[in-house]
């Protein structure tokens, strides 16, 4: 009976590493493979805001494609902030 309980013991702690594992892989994938071209286009769309000479169609369309990247990275933001928080 005790090598049945150590042997399922060691089972669960290996289903836990891997399930840690997986974690801290998706939040790697958060922060860095899905935000870097979220930032790229945040940066983008910040820089055409600035300097392009857009008619105020344009500029409205371009505003609301940068409120919207922006919004998403804050879901990214808090998705990978409630991850870390639980690991």
């Amino acid at each position: 009976a005790l090598t049945s309980d150590i042997s399922i013991r060691k089972r669960n702690e290996q289903i836990l590493l891997e399930q840690n594992r997986r974690f801290e892989e998706y939040s790697f994938t958060l922060s860095h493979v899905i935000r870097r071209p979220i930032a790229n286009l945040i940066s983008l769309t910040g820089l055409l805001h600035d300097y392009a000479d857009l008619e105020a169609e344009d500029q409205s369309t371009l505003d609301y494609i940068h409120d919207s990247v922006q919004e998403l990275d804050g879901i990214i933001r808090n998705l990978n902030s409630r991850l870390n928080s639980s690991l």
